[in-house]
C-alpha cells in the first residue's frame, strides 16, 4: 500500500496512465486464478471447521472427566444434544 502511494506517480507513467495500469492489473485475474483462490479459501474454512469441532469435542471430554461422568452421557451425546436445541 506505501510503495504504491510513494511510486504511484511512476507507476502511473509507466503504465501510460491510471487506466492502463488497472488494465494491466486486471490482465492478471483470471478465472482458473479465481477458481484456484476460491477452492483454497473453501478448504481453509473446511479446515477451521473441522478444528473447531475437534476443540469443542476435546473440551467437553475434559468436562466430563472432572465431573466423575455423573450423567452418564459421552461427548457426542451432548454435542447432539446442543446442535437439536441450538
Amino acid at each position: 500500500y506505501m510503495v504504491a502511494i510513494q511510486q504511484g506517480g511512476q507507476l502511473r507513467d509507466s503504465f501510460g496512465g491510471v487506466g492502463n495500469a488497472l488494465k494491466a492489473m486486471l490482465s492478471m485475474v483470471t478465472p482458473a486464478r479465481v477458481a484456484i483462490g476460491g477452492l483454497a479459501g473453501a478448504v481453509l474454512i473446511a479446515a477451521k471447521a473441522g478444528s473447531d469441532y475437534f476443540t469443542a469435542y476435546d473440551e467437553i471430554n475434559k468436562a466430563i472427566i472432572r465431573t466423575g461422568n455423573i450423567a452418564g452421557t459421552s461427548a457426542l451425546q451432548i454435542m447432539a444434544s446442543s446442535q437439536s436445541i441450538a
